[in-house]
């Protein structure tokens, strides 16, 4: 029996573990998928190629929305419309940032597919879409419950609150820790063209990884003390048992 507890409960520690692992990473691209957190890179990034612009295409703007209320620009053949009352208050540069956003809200992150199909892409506009985002958050919550599920069968394997602590404390100070490597090596990491992105997904990762770490300090820290808390307790028995 003890052997058969020993066995289920590394099997149950490693699962915990890789859940854990795949949970973390699957938070921090959810992050870095949403909206608010991609817009700002692709934007900035889409500008500079809209700085290129010439003045005749900001004039002809400026001209048009004196009789119309939205502006389309022409860039590859999309049907994007600019509020004209934002390019009357904008300069040129301002108005490739316009340009840039509206492609972003309106071409790239709109863009229809599903999680695999969104993989398939050939370049990183495909885990700039919502669809991505949204099958993200979905397999989150999937690894949220499985990874709580494995939780329970870690306390119900181990005997007593100590033990029971530190089958959880484990696969966090497990995965956290790896912060450190990543800590000293992520200006080494070069990815070219996404280099802007991955900046900021590591950044990200490195918080995250972080509070796993603290987490699973805590959850040993906890479960030392119970145990030293327990240690006098049994002490007093076996005393009063002698006598």
């Amino acid at each position: 029996m003890g052997f058969l507890r020993g066995l289920g409960k590394a099997i149950v520690g490693l699962i915990f573990f890789t859940l854990i692992s795949l949970m973390l990473m699957n938070i921090v691209f959810y992050q870095t998928t949403k909206s608010d957190f991609m817009k700002p890179l692709f934007v900035g990034m889409l500008a500079q190629g809209f700085e290129s612009q010439d003045m005749a295409t900001y004039n002809e703007a400026l001209a048009k929305c004196k009789t119309a209320q939205t502006y389309n620009p022409p860039v590859s053949n999309l049907n994007l419309t600019i509020p004209c009352s934002k390019i009357s208050s904008s300069n040129q540069s301002e108005f490739s940032k316009l340009i840039a956003e509206s492609l972003f809200d309106q071409a790239l992150y709109t863009k229809k597919c599903n999680g695999v199909e969104c993989l398939q892409m050939q370049d990183i506009s495909g885990f700039a879409t919502k669809g991505f985002n949204l099958f993200l958050k979905t397999s989150m919550i999937i690894l949220i419950v499985l990874s709580s599920i494995f939780a329970v069968f870690a306390i119900l394997l181990s005997k007593g609150w100590p033990a029971k602590l530190t089958a959880l404390s484990m696969p966090f100070i497990i995965d956290g820790i790896s912060v450190i490597p990543l800590m000293l090596f992520k200006s080494k990491i070069n990815l070219g063209g996404m280099q802007f992105f991955a900046d900021k997904f590591i950044d990200l990762l490195i918080k995250d990884m972080a509070i796993v770490f603290a987490l699973g300090i805590l959850l040993l820290i906890i479960s030392i003390l119970i145990k030293k808390r327990s240690k006098p307790k049994k002490k007093e028995k076996n005393k009063k048992r002698k006598k």
